[in-house]
């Protein structure tokens, strides 16, 4: 919410976060409120809207240094960026341990797969697969015109059939993911 004024330093930094956290704007002392554009170049506040908010700013300009003014606005900004990265770290981690534990489960179904005799019979599944997805129209457009691509889409198939051979055999249960599957073919390969 909006301070009805600002009489301090904790006032003016009440209302620098109300307008960055609140009102997601990237706040400057020096931009007109009147002037700020949504992503659609629509304008962020109609004149009643940025008239409050100009009133306000004057108000931290002629209670507060002008160097505080400028340092509080940098320090919030500085904050809401560091809050942004630790976010990105913490989706990055989170991705590492995904991979890590993909890697793990990948591991233990590839010695399931030799301990039960199954290896042939999984590169037969590929195999089958491969072949199956080399018959298809799509397969047949993306040799033409992207090589990589095609070859990517016939291991996707493949591995699809190693997914449903394993969960045939109740190797696997059906929500175990493809991608799993992959690494553990990787291994026994």
């Amino acid at each position: 919410m909006l301070p009805a004024e600002i009489r301090d330093a904790d006032d003016y930094r009440a209302f620098v976060r109300h307008l960055m956290a609140e009102e997601g704007l990237n706040f400057h002392p020096d931009n007109a409120f009147i002037e700020y554009v949504d992503r659609k170049g629509k304008r962020t506040y109609d004149w009643d809207a940025a008239s409050l908010r100009e009133s306000l700013l004057m108000e931290a300009f002629d209670r507060l240094p002008q160097d505080e003014v400028y340092r509080i606005a940098l320090e919030e900004h500085r904050k809401a960026l560091h809050v942004g990265v630790e976010a990105m770290e913490a989706t990055r981690m989170r991705g590492e341990r995904s991979s890590q534990t993909a890697a793990k489960l990948a591991e233990r179904l590839a010695a399931k797969i030799i301990a039960k005799g199954l290896r042939s019979q999984v590169m037969t599944a590929y195999n089958n697969g491969q072949d199956h997805a080399c018959g298809l129209d799509q397969y047949a457009s993306l040799k033409a015109d992207k090589p990589d691509e095609a070859e990517w889409f016939a291991h996707d198939q493949a591995i699809d059939e190693v997914w449903t051979f394993l969960v045939d055999r109740k190797i696997i249960q059906s929500d175990t993911p493809a991608r799993v599957v992959s690494l553990a073919f990787s291994e026994i390969s």
